[in-house]
């Protein structure tokens, strides 16, 4: 999306590599989507892999890498199952794509893969929605447009997951002005740090540090979005 501010999501992540001093050479970018912060990590001179579940927005990350001449390798993939050919230094996912596991069950598989696909001793940073995010959005109906497009946007809220739900529907102009309609429903479930701290020690990993998002500062109940920085200190067994 072009309202997401990439460059200072890249700039933050270098921020907390520099505050432990971490020098990774291959990233992978799970849930890359049309891989806007894999090529801008690339760019930077890091050598990058993306994954992602969707099909479409690999083959669009793909066809940018081309474009802008860069050598990026993209690929589909579950979280809870994908593998590497070779470990890498650093796995990034953000933009909170974590939290579209549902069950903690998916959670804990996924932070299991993420240990198998690191070399020893490297480093896992992430962002999720927190519960007090979740729980304390306005349900409602918005509207917004872009350049050929209107969007629909209503949100509801399920306060016992919590879960939170959008509903998008996208109406796009077609070269000929007339247009067309897509439907998307998003689902995310928020953790409580506790839990997602809990989950990263039972995988093999040390809790380095928690973040409210684009700060230094310790994350907490009240954070709206938070980053963790997890080091890999043991390897797991996969069932």
């Amino acid at each position: 999306m072009s309202t997401v501010p990439y460059c200072d999501w890249v700039e933050y992540l270098e921020t907390l590599l520099k505050e432990i001093n971490y020098h990774p050479r291959i990233i992978l970018d799970l849930a890359c989507g049309t891989g806007n912060m894999t090529l801008l990590l690339a760019k930077r001179g890091y050598k990058m892999l993306g994954i992602d579940g969707s099909k479409e927005m690999v083959k669009v990350a793909q066809k940018k890498a081309e474009q802008k001449k860069l050598d990026v390798s993209f690929s589909q993939g579950d979280f809870r199952t994908f593998q590497l050919k070779e470990p890498v230094d650093l796995v990034i996912s953000l933009y909170d794509s974590l939290n579209y596991l549902l069950t903690e069950e998916d959670l804990e598989l996924t932070f299991k893969q993420v240990n198998k696909a690191l070399n020893p001793y490297a480093y896992f940073i992430f962002d999720m929605n927190t519960v007090w995010r979740l729980t304390n959005i306005e349900e409602g109906n918005s509207m917004f447009e872009g350049d050929g497009y209107y969007c629909f946007w209503r949100d509801e809220v399920d306060k016992a997951g919590p879960y939170w739900k959008v509903y998008l529907t996208f109406f796009i102009e077609n070269p000929d002005g007339s247009m067309w309609r897509k439907d998307e429903i998003h689902v995310e479930r928020a953790y409580p740090i506790t839990t997602i701290s809990k989950l990263l020690v039972k995988t093999g990993f040390r809790v380095e540090q928690v973040y409210d998002a684009f700060t230094l500062n310790p994350g907490n109940d009240k954070s709206e979005r938070i980053y963790f920085v997890a080091k890999k200190v043991e390897s797991v067994v996969l069932d």
